[in-house]
């Protein structure tokens, strides 16, 4: 079976579907033979969903683009074109320029992902109107829990005690820094505000990232972070409740233009004033209603904010991303299974920024497909305009086990060791299955020492008979 194969029909994807919640892929048409079935469930893991929140895979078309492109199927001229974009409060104007997209794509790589997976996220850059990061600004995020990566002159990453609140102001200024490279606008908004309605400066910042006076605005969010401290409740569900009605207003202008708000609530606690149902119905109604993706960064070792959180996101049945910090992340990426890769802080980075490549979203909450994990490898090992690796698994292992043995170390957080991006073989028992794997080295082996034991063989005859000859 080939790694572009639909699972269900065994047929090359067509028009590639993500399914809501546990994220397979199936091509259209056994997507909708699945859907007009109640109650809708994935044929591969059972997981309900509702037809209406499926939605197409274009990290996956787009491979299939490149393979149809190699073959010479395909002109380029069948790639999408962006959109033309109004001007707005949260629709923004988008330079789709390829010189424009090669240099938000070079600023990516940059700041520290590899070349393919930084033109994906230049490409996907181009439908985000808006991003939002919701600051819990509460009293616990007084709480001496938290942690800061610091890089040290040798390459390698320390964990810095401080506390929540410490933790979220580092956070805010990291993504200030990274969408005035990227040309994104956003906000960073302060949980509990000191007026309303909310003075710009002093309760919120937006960084306008086409204006020259970026640097100043970042200056500002700085001042408005450190004049601010801990204090007061944790209004989340309130707050989503203000944005839902924001978007609701530019919602039009919004679909018109292709685009969606991007929301990253950062908090350390359990919302006040609401139970859990009332935040997964607010979410449910915010996400459904609306184009808008949402993303939850976790600042505190609390097991039951982790749990309270971990259940919103079962409950809500819709893609949201609960986040811990990167240590935390690239523990649990590798408890399921797929720690065959190094997951560095520019990864961690895009996740809490909110992405729309799916396979992010399921690295610490499922073992990857394998044509996921190899979807993701060539994201990880390709440069932008090489050819895509064969989607045969034992041509595509084999050519991985090739590449990576010019691969460069880089420093993995939870093995607190430098490993090369890519382990062949972690990615190999992925792709392949661990026991076809391990069958097929073993066999390997075998040949090798057959070969050697046939030679050495060879090698005394030869000196016997020429003995013999003395």
């Amino acid at each position: 079976m080939s790694l572009l194969d639909c699972p269900i029909c065994m047929e090359r994807l067509v028009e590639p579907k993500i399914l809501p919640g546990c994220g397979h892929t199936l091509c259209s048409q056994c997507t909708e033979q699945v859907a007009r079935v109640s109650p809708c469930l994935c044929p591969m893991c059972r997981q309900r969903f509702r037809p209406c929140d499926v939605r197409p895979n274009f990290t996956l078309q787009n491979l299939l683009q490149e393979h149809q492109l190699s073959q010479g199927s395909l002109t380029s001229s069948s790639f999408r074109s962006a959109p033309s974009l109004p001007s707005e409060q949260l629709v923004r104007a988008a330079n789709a320029s390829k010189q424009h997209q090669a240099g938000r794509q070079k600023r990516l790589e940059f700041l520290g992902l590899p070349p393919k997976m930084a033109a994906t996220v230049a490409d996907e850059d181009r439908s985000i109107g808006l991003r939002l990061f919701l600051l819990d600004n509460s009293g616990s995020t007084s709480a001496y829990d938290g942690k800061i990566m610091e890089e040290l002159l040798d390459g390698t990453l320390a964990t810095k005690s401080c506390t929540r609140w410490d933790e979220i102001k580092r956070m805010a200024l990291d993504h200030a820094e990274w969408n005035a490279q990227l040309g994104t606008p956003c906000e960073f908004v302060l949980l509990n505000p000191r007026h309303s309605p909310p003075v710009s400066g002093v309760d919120f910042v937006r960084l306008d990232a086409h204006d020259c006076a970026a640097r100043y605005q970042i200056d500002a969010l700085k001042n408005m972070l450190d004049s601010s401290g801990p204090g007061g409740p944790t209004p989340i569900t309130s707050r989503i409740r203000e944005f839902h009605q924001r978007v609701l207003g530019e919602k039009a202008a919004l679909q018109a233009a292709g685009l969606r708000v991007v929301l990253c609530c950062v908090t350390d606690g359990l919302p006040t004033g609401s139970t859990r149902h009332e935040l997964v119905q607010t979410l449910r109604s915010f996400m459904r209603e609306l184009p808008v993706s949402v993303t939850i960064r976790l600042c505190t070792d609390d097991a039951d904010v982790a749990d309270f959180y971990g259940d919103v996101e079962k409950d809500l049945e819709l893609p949201l991303d609960v986040l811990d910090d990167l240590v935390g992340e690239a523990r649990e990426i590798a408890k399921h299974g797929n720690g065959w890769f190094v997951y560095t802080p520019a990864m961690h980075r895009l996740r809490e920024g909110g992405t729309f490549v799916k396979v992010f979203d399921i690295l610490d909450e499922r073992l990857l497909t394998p044509p996921e994990a190899a979807l993701f490898a060539q994201m990880l090992l390709r440069h932008d305009g090489e050819l895509p690796l064969s989607d045969d698994p034992a041509e595509f292992c084999q050519t991985i086990d090739l590449i990576s043995r010019d691969l460069p170390t880089v420093y993995c957080t939870w093995r607190r060791a430098f490993v090369k991006q890519v382990d062949p073989w972690g990615l190999r028992c992925c792709v392949m299955g661990f026991w076809t794997s391990l069958t097929q080295a073993l066999s390997t082996v075998i040949v090798q020492a057959t070969s050697c034991d046939t030679s050495a063989r060879s090698i005394s005859q030869e000196q016997l008979v020429a003995e013999a000859g003395m």
